[in-house]
């Protein structure tokens, strides 16, 4: 009896095992939803910032279109155009750095995915040992049973002792 209490304590500890690389797993899925969504927030933002630049060159050129344009207000033009794409590549560095934060959670939740899958056949392949380990227990005990009987059968009751086993 005591090795089935072995591996009943055993089956206990990997399913509490399995339990927790379950819940790794599903952290790691809410990390890649955020992630996920921060890099399509960062690329939204890349898209607007570039739409709203666009737009306001072509503005600030249909001004200058037909009149004599000073150079100073060219130098402004191109101060804000620099300006433009200084914020255009800070964008994209968000952009690519939450990307790279992406890549990491996936590549977390695949590790988190493969140790659950891990843990689920250590699991299964226990539990077929406790299960096999019980039915030969319950064979043993029915066969001990039998032959317990048997004997008991074969004792004339005047033989046997008083708990009611042979001599």
């Amino acid at each position: 009896m005591k090795a089935n209490a072995v591996l009943a304590r055993l089956l206990e500890l990997r399913r509490r095992g399995e339990q927790r690389a379950l819940e790794r797993l599903i952290a790691r899925e809410g990390d890649c939803h955020h992630g996920q969504r921060r890099a399509d927030e960062a690329a939204d933002a890349v898209l607007r910032q570039m739409a709203k630049a666009c737009a306001q060159e072509r503005q600030e050129i249909e001004s200058f279109r037909g009149e004599a344009v000073p150079q100073r207000t060219i130098l402004r033009f191109y101060e804000k155009l620099d300006a433009m794409m200084i914020e255009h590549a800070r964008l994209r560095v968000v952009e690519e750095t939450a990307r790279t934060a992406l890549r990491e959670h996936e590549e977390a939740r695949a590790k988190a995915q493969r140790e659950l899958r891990a843990c689920q056949r250590a699991t299964t392949k226990l539990d077929a040992a406790v299960k096999k380990q019980s039915i030969d227990t319950a064979l043993r005990q029915a066969a001990f049973t039998e032959a317990a009987d048997e004997e008991r059968v074969r004792t004339p009751p005047a033989l046997r002792s008083p708990d009611g086993r042979g001599a």
